[in-house]
């Protein structure tokens, strides 16, 4: 597990952060797909994310 202290003098109103390695699915088990329904705003929202994220989002389906 790495841990990581954040100090700087822009974020010393919010404390220290800190990032921290885990391995999620020991934890949350296996995944399990749902169907949703959105409003077309947040749908175009998901989408225009995705194109222009530089690649942090494969795809819709990863966002």
């Amino acid at each position: 597990m790495t841990i990581l202290h954040i100090k700087k003098a822009e974020y010393e109103y919010y404390g220290t952060w800190m990032i921290i390695g885990i391995n999620l699915p020991a934890i949350v088990g296996k995944q399990k797909q749902i169907n949703i329904t959105l409003p077309n705003f947040l749908i175009d929202r998901r989408d225009n994310t995705v194109k222009t994220s530089n690649s942090f989002y494969r795809d819709k389906s990863f966002f």
